[in-house]
């Protein structure tokens, strides 16, 4: 089944939101601990919307299913 693995490499607890544009999951906000890394399954192979927030502030990025999603700060999130 595809998925994204989040991975929480800052010091702060952030909340994560992942699309279903590809079918299966949830689009609720999760608590993502530092250090944590969690994955996200989906239905289909494709594309999704991988966000991130603290507080009212929110960051994210589009990656294709497969992807890692490393977050290191709002400014800072890589995708490999």
């Amino acid at each position: 089944m595809p998925a994204i693995i989040v991975h929480n490499a800052s010091n702060s607890k952030v909340e994560a939101f992942i699309s279903k544009y590809n079918g299966g999951g949830s689009e609720d906000w999760y608590p993502v601990g530092d250090g944590a890394r969690l994955t996200w399954n989906r239905d289909n192979q494709g594309w999704e919307l991988v966000a991130f927030k603290i507080g009212n502030r929110r960051a994210g990025v589009y990656v294709q299913l497969g992807a890692l999603v490393t977050f290191k700060s709002l400014d800072q999130i890589t995708v490999q």
